[in-house]
């Protein structure tokens, strides 16, 4: 059985008939991501169900829900964490689509919600949600990164030192080469690949097994000349110009980095 429907099942047998059972029922679901909403608070589920204020709703939560539920009456919470907690990170995107085709929840319900599910109901699943910079994912942040990220606490710091060493890799020049840092990230390889890729700064290329990348910044010494170049590229003569172009890189810069630089 799903989520939701266990906890249906719960809220239907716990709230006591009356006018207002259908209504409560729907903004218990609401709250925990079992509607439209990616990220629902308390300001937003009274809003949607006119019943004023969000201290109401967590009024309202306490007695129709929180107050009765254990850790034992939605069984199905107890596989999803069991899925969380089968690897150390996961993309939100994949994890959606895993727990999808276990049954676990249908198309369009949110993640954000069934967190707040199992944070209610005292279930300990030792994950956040991060941005591709590490930082807390918030509400605007799920709906414009292109990644969100679940990591497990207990690892959240040491990824946090291994992308700040890859982050400081590529230096003046601007680019460089994720495999030279391959053993040292040993398992993490992957993860610290995806945060890189999926930041809105990077740029990303994969050539066999060399992962190059470079990001953009006003120290970035490539970017920094190629808009120079691209500059006055109309104005002056381009063999010239790239023969320029390519002493300053290697002056200032690991040979084997500007020639790779040059080629992509």
């Amino acid at each position: 059985m799903s989520i939701e429907n266990e906890l249906v099942e719960f809220l239907e047998s716990s709230i006591k008939d009356g006018a207002n059972k259908a209504r409560d029922i729907e903004i218990v679901k609401f709250y925990y991501g079992l509607n439209e909403s990616p990220w629902p608070t308390l300001e937003e589920t009274a809003s949607q169900f006119g019943v004023g204020t969000k201290e109401r709703i967590r009024q309202l939560l306490n007695s129709k829900f929180r107050d009765y539920v254990t850790k034992h009456s939605i069984p199905s919470l107890n596989d999803f964490v069991q899925t969380l907690q089968s690897k150390d990170f996961w993309l939100f995107s994949e994890l959606e689509k895993e727990i999808y085709e276990a049954g676990l929840i249908d198309r369009g319900r949110h993640l954000k919600g069934i967190f707040n599910l199992i944070d209610d109901v005292n279930l300990d699943c030792d994950f956040e949600s991060y941005t591709p910079e590490l930082k807390r994912a918030t509400r605007n942040s799920i709906s414009t990164s292109k990644n969100i990220f679940l990591i497990r606490n207990s690892i959240v710091k040491d990824i946090g030192k291994l992308l700040k060493k890859a982050q400081g890799l590529p230096g003046r020049c601007g680019i460089a080469n994720l495999n030279y840092l391959r053993e040292e990230l040993g398992q993490y390889y992957s993860l610290v690949a995806l945060l890189i890729e999926s930041s809105p700064t990077s740029w990303v290329r994969v050539i066999g097994d060399d992962y190059w990348y470079i990001f953009e910044n006003r120290d970035n010494t490539i970017i920094n000349y190629s808009e120079k170049v691209f500059g006055v590229v109309e104005y002056c003569n381009l063999t010239r110009l790239a023969a320029t172009y390519r002493n300053a890189l290697a002056r200032i810069s690991h040979s084997t980095s500007a020639s790779t630089a040059l080629r992509l």
